[in-house]
């Protein structure tokens, strides 16, 4: 019984994708296509149109000044109701698509941020949006970024008049005991020492103590243009996988593995033929 050769089934998948030329253009035209539809999606998933359900149930001035600020970048509706109204509103709007997001700044915040605590929010959204999750971290910093560091110079210019006072102080009683060489002396400059390093403090240090500066080592102006070779080469290869496989269904549909294994030829050897011509095409 006749068994046909590896190559004589490579030539039969060069025989078909010539005669069946739609199979060259999809080659051809389905990764752009896809590249295209990629680069289209992330306008079309946007969320410039943010509104904003917020309840401050502090009411104070530090609180409302962070009201503002939400109201200075987003779409914003306030409520003055307690709190059980507040988390069921909330709720409800973020699940009928009439907030983005919902806010509800609690009780305590101004007094915490005085005290140089950290304040609580809520923030209600919509855990069943993929795509929201990705973008919600960013809604937050837009929001809270600047209210969060005009707060901070505020505690840091505090602390420092604060300690000013006092290491003013301490530093006529280090004139005092400098003569001294006693136990005594030695706290009162630990202690004047350690007054200095507060004084010189940078709050910023406290959040972000080191900072990374990026450095490319080649100059590419813009970044997209460098992750279009990888995003085209792995549609490619999806699209060879689909090509792939629908050619195995065309083989099928012409009776031709059932000639492949009546003839008992290896099946290896017909992988091989693909492989072979769809690795050439990749």
């Amino acid at each position: 019984m006749y068994k046909p050769t590896v190559a004589e089934m490579t030539r039969k998948e060069v025989l078909i994708l010539v005669r069946r030329r739609k199979f060259l253009v999809l080659i051809v035209l389905l990764p752009i296509f896809l590249g295209g539809l990629m680069a289209v999606l992330p306008s079309l998933t946007s969320f410039n149109d943010v509104r904003v359900g917020l309840c401050d149930l502090d009411k104070t001035v530090l609180s409302q000044r962070f009201v503002r600020e939400v109201e200075s970048s987003f779409s914003t509706k306030t409520f003055d109701e307690g709190k059980s109204f507040c988390v069921e509103e909330l709720s409800r709007g973020v699940k009928s698509k009439a907030y983005t997001l919902g806010i509800i700044i609690n009780e305590g915040f101004a007094s915490k941020l005085s005290n140089l605590s950290k304040a609580s929010i809520q923030v209600f959204y919509d855990n069943s949006d993929y795509r929201f999750e990705t973008y919600l971290d960013w809604f937050i910093y837009s929001a809270l970024n600047s209210f969060k560091v005009s707060v901070a110079r505020e505690g840091e210019a505090r602390l420092k008049s604060e300690v000013d006072g006092v290491y003013s102080i301490a530093i006529s009683v280090q004139s005092f005991t400098k003569n001294f060489n006693n136990t005594v002396s030695r706290k009162v400059d630990s202690f004047v020492s350690t007054l200095s390093l507060i004084k010189s403090l940078d709050i910023s240090f406290l959040s972000e103590p080191v900072v990374v500066i990026k450095r490319g080592v080649y100059s590419v102006t813009n970044p997209s243009t460098t992750a279009f070779p990888l995003v085209v080469g792995v549609l490619s290869v999806f699209t060879l996988f689909m090509l792939a496989s629908t050619s195995v269904i065309f083989d099928k549909s012409r009776n031709y593995l059932i000639r492949i294994k009546t003839s008992k030829a290896f099946l290896i050897n017909y992988l091989a033929a693909k492989y072979t011509v769809f690795l050439v095409i990749s």
